[in-house]
């Protein structure tokens, strides 16, 4: 595979198609480029707290909390008619915090990793099966945190993703 396709949605080399499976692999490649670099902002005050996480992680301290301010902080509950949606959207970014801190790779926990892994800048419409794809890879409690999201009905999964680009592309 070449080193360097991060470009959602180009094909592999030698690959004719955009099959899952290669759309799969480009997204999971694009990840594991991503966690290898040193991309935190020291300006930025969630990547200040991403960083007390990454940290408290790596030293086997109990992040939830920490974790859920942040996902809170990111996805604010703004419709509290129906805070379900802010509320899937938290749940969903928790988990892809998770999926970062557990991999072996990753250089640290920052905001632009986290853009990286929910897909913002890369909406495709099959985003929801490639990103059920990448979390079937994940422990379980990752899987359980991403399951509302990336297991629901497609318009459904679109919905909660296309609220998450929305709040992390403000950042």
């Amino acid at each position: 595979m070449d080193k360097d396709i991060e470009i959602w949605g180009e094909p592999l080399p030698g690959v004719n198609d955009f099959s899952l499976k290669s759309k799969v692999d480009v997204f999971v490649k694009g990840i594991n480029e991503a966690m290898k670099k040193d991309d935190k902002d020291k300006d930025c005050e969630i990547d200040k707290r991403l960083g007390e996480i990454f940290q408290k992680y790596k030293k086997g301290e109990n992040v939830k909390s920490l974790m859920i301010a942040v996902a809170e902080t990111l996805s604010p509950i703004l419709n509290q008619k129906d805070p379900s949606w802010e509320e899937g959207a938290q749940i969903f970014l928790r988990g892809c915090m998770l999926a970062i801190l557990e991999n072996k790779n990753a250089k640290g926990l920052t905001l632009a990793k986290l853009k990286k892994i929910t897909g913002l800048g890369n909406f495709d419409y099959e985003r929801p099966a490639i990103l059920r794809e990448y979390f079937r890879t994940q422990s379980e409690e990752c899987r359980q945190l991403v399951d509302a999201v990336v297991n629901n009905a497609e318009k459904t999964a679109m919905n909660f993703l296309g609220l998450v680009h929305q709040r992390l592309a403000k950042l």
